[in-house]
């Protein structure tokens, strides 16, 4: 057997599994997520250069890459077309908007409602 037909095979196996199990390989790619984010986290300290909303989904996405290349399967085979690129991108920064202005904004009712001078940042106080 060739390393070809071997790495097929594997693939081929990987993807029966994904089919078969699916929820188990969910778990497989949220254990090894959640294992590989300390190490970027306390050793990398890429959480402050990029912030952690955004690593942990660019992470997410990664593994998802890697899943889909290791099964042998390409982005149009879990609906990514380049066709709808603008339209996933679009959805993607008002979805991820919406929730960084809903969270400062909870963040600083809850601050100022507990007293404490609170600001937006590059703004001063003026209490």
């Amino acid at each position: 057997m060739s390393d070809l037909d071997s790495t097929w095979n594997n693939a081929d196996q990987l993807f029966s599994l994904s089919l078969r199990r699916p929820v188990f390989v969910m778990d497989c790619l949220f254990i090894l997520a959640y294992l590989i984010e300390p190490l970027d986290t306390f050793v990398l300290r890429l959480d402050e250069l990029l912030g952690e909303a955004i690593l942990t989904t660019a992470l997410g996405f990664l593994l998802v890459l890697l899943y889909l290349k290791a099964c042998g399967r390409n982005l149009r085979d879990i609906s990514f077309h380049r066709r709808f690129l603008t339209r996933f991108l679009l959805i993607a920064g008002i979805s991820f908007v919406t929730l960084y202005v809903a969270a400062y904004a909870a963040q600083l009712i809850l601050l100022r409602s507990s007293g404490e001078a609170a600001s937006l940042a590059g703004q001063r106080s003026t209490r």
